[in-house]
């Protein structure tokens, strides 16, 4: 753990010029009381700190060029890059654009997340829900894990889980069945495919308009407290989690505290207390999850501004659609950046002949619904791809 907090830091001191003092703070302010002390103990003084010394040390340089495999894994921060790329690989910084800023709200939100796939479902405006549960289910878990993702996933919501064996797997298969996007986080290295059988499943989620996501280097092997470490991010990325069963030691009863914790909505299956695969879900419920009995259930939970009269995105295979709430001048830009898939502020000045107030005001309408970002070299970049 330890070492994933010091190599994050390094990463991300690595990026910052000498000009860049003040974010040195920032970071301190928001890293965790581990990665402080970590900190602090490389570098006794803040005030001390030297950027450009640090920059030049060739002991740390060559350490995070091993770690990271940057000929092979793409540094994301802003530059242009095909969101619906399912073979894409990349460390992408908490600053990043392309960082999904749910997980910016969480506690100890990943300094950086390496991912593989497509980053649009990352970035979408459909809800997004959680479905986990144990890793040996019961046969009408299983039909009920299957039968619901299946039926969220053509409801257009995006299913997040963790890959592993039982509930997590069966979902993520109903979700590629449905042809539906899916995001898969890892408690280990994305290199590190756990479990092995998985493989085949984490390559369908990437190529079904999915992603797989990792706090963790590449190649770090997964250990029990990463997949409790991961499940902060199944929720967080979450707006509503679903367990579909658990027994009563169980690491979806872990991911629904995070998500008490994150101020997201947690339901669950009812079932018999005799089943001792129940008793974790019979606890939720007596603790006040939501009971629910089929995908519509879980569908009337969601948040309020997630189901209003606006359509969702369609991702993927299905292209992309406008919601109807937009301003004018947002639905104007929307309609050129889903033609032209970029554009500089200054061609956007040209054809739509807004002012600057009006332009930058919808580029920040389209923003805030995930539909477009603006990077620092004033380009316009449209998401719902």
């Amino acid at each position: 753990m330890e070492e994933k907090y010091l190599v994050s830091l390094l990463v991300y001191l690595a990026q910052l010029s000498a000009s860049n003092q003040a974010e040195w703070r920032v970071v301190l302010a928001r890293a965790g009381d581990k990665a402080k002390s970590l900190l602090l103990d490389h570098f006794t003084r803040v005030a001390d700190f030297d950027y450009a010394q640090f920059q030049n040390n060739a002991q740390f340089q060559n350490r995070i060029e091993q770690e990271l495999d940057l000929g092979r894994w793409l540094f994301l921060e802003g530059q242009n890059t095909d969101i619906n790329d399912p073979n894409l690989e990349a460390i992408i910084p908490f600053w990043s654009t392309f960082y999904p800023a749910r997980l910016l709200n969480i506690v100890d939100f990943p300094f950086y997340l390496t991912v593989r796939g497509c980053l649009s479902a990352l970035h979408a405006t459909a809800p997004v829900i959680a479905i986990v549960g144990t890793r040996r289910p019961s046969s009408e878990a299983r039909a009920i894990a299957n039968i619901v993702a299946g039926d969220l996933s053509r409801l257009r919501a995006i299913i997040v889980s963790g890959l592993a064996l039982g509930i997590d797997g069966i979902a993520h298969e109903a979700v590629v069945a449905a042809e539906g996007a899916g995001i898969a986080v890892l408690g280990g290295g994305l290199d590190c495919i756990y479990p092995a059988r998985h493989g085949w499943l984490a390559q369908s989620v990437c190529r079904n308009n999915g992603v797989l996501i990792s706090e963790y280097l590449p190649r770090v092997s997964p250990r029990a407290y990463q997949f409790l470490e991961r499940n902060r991010l199944i929720s967080g990325l979450s707006d509503l989690v679903v367990v579909v069963e658990a027994p009563e030691r169980s690491g979806s009863l872990n991911t629904a505290r995070w998500a008490v914790n994150q101020g997201k909505e947690v339901a669950a299956f009812p079932d018999t207390p005799l089943k001792r695969n129940a008793a974790g879900t019979l606890s939720l419920l007596c603790e006040g999850a939501h009971l629910v009995r089929n995908a519509e259930d879980i569908w009337g939970l969601l948040p309020a501004w997630i189901l209003s009269d606006e359509q969702p995105i369609k991702i993927g295979k299905k292209g992309s659609e406008i919601p109807s709430a937009l301003s004018v001048q947002a639905n104007s830009l929307a309609e050129i950046l889903e033609r032209e898939g970029k554009l500089t502020l200054d061609s956007a000045l040209d054809l739509l002949e807004f002012t600057r107030k009006q332009l930058l005001d919808a580029v920040r309408e389209l923003d805030e619904r995930g539909l477009a970002t603006l990077d620092d070299n004033g380009q316009i970049f449209w998401l719902a791809i």
